[in-house]
C-alpha cells in the first residue's frame, strides 16, 4: 500500500485527535480539591524582587 501526502496528513491528524480526545471530558469533569495541606500553601517571600 502506497501512502501519499494526503493519507499521511489524515493519519497524523487522526492520531493527534485520538491522543487528546478521551482526556478532555475527564479533565473538565474533575472537581477541585478542598484545599492544599498547610505545608504546601504558598508563602510570601520578602527577598523576591519582581
Amino acid at each position: 500500500m502506497q501512502i501519499n501526502r494526503r493519507l499521511f496528513g489524515l493519519g497524523l491528524a487522526g492520531l493527534a485527535l485520538s491522543a487528546c480526545g478521551p482526556g478532555l471530558p475527564a479533565a473538565t469533569g474533575v472537581a477541585p480539591r478542598a484545599g492544599l495541606a498547610p505545608d504546601l500553601r504558598p508563602v510570601p517571600n520578602p527577598a523576591y524582587d519582581a
